[in-house]
């Protein structure tokens, strides 16, 4: 019975913990191995900065490595910016901004989410394999409990 509430209370964890994830929408999402065009915006002191900002950008790969480290974006005006890149590994990938202008500063930090279709998981579809690891689980109970009843 010990196993059993183990399994149950395991299983409970894992359903809870993608849907969880596929409710975070601060997490922007990319195809892998596709060119992109990351689009960026700074305001310094409430305004829009001067033609002198700089936007630099540092992107880590899911292991921590970085895959862009204090790189410069290209100025688009008003206080926009942008940086081309291709991911090349499925995962969250983590992502620091910095803006300055010599006298104000701004500093954000980010997550973009690198997956094979460049769709983000639903709710539903966590569900949908959640469902299929309880399947596996009852599965594995049965079993269990044949293999020690012999």
């Amino acid at each position: 019975m010990n196993k059993l509430m183990l399994l149950i209370i395991f299983s409970i964890i894992l359903l809870a913990m993608p849907m969880i994830s596929a409710e975070t929408s601060d997490i922007e999402t990319f195809e892998f191995n596709q060119s992109v065009l990351l689009g960026f915006t700074c305001t310094l002191n409430n305004a829009i900065p001067s033609s002198l900002t700089e936007y630099n950008i540092t992107i880590s790969y899911p292991n921590g490595t970085a895959l862009v480290n204090n790189v410069a974006t290209t100025p688009l005006g008003n206080g926009a910016f942008s940086y081309p890149i291709t991911f090349t590994e499925i995962g969250l990938h983590k992502i620091q901004m910095f803006c300055y202008d010599g006298t104000y500063s701004f500093s954000g930090e980010g997550w973009y989410d690198v997956t094979p279709n460049g769709q983000q998981a639903t709710v539903g579809t966590s569900i949908f394999y959640v469902g299929i690891l309880l399947i596996l689980v009852i599965f594995l109970i049965g079993t269990v409990d044949i293999y020690e009843n012999g």
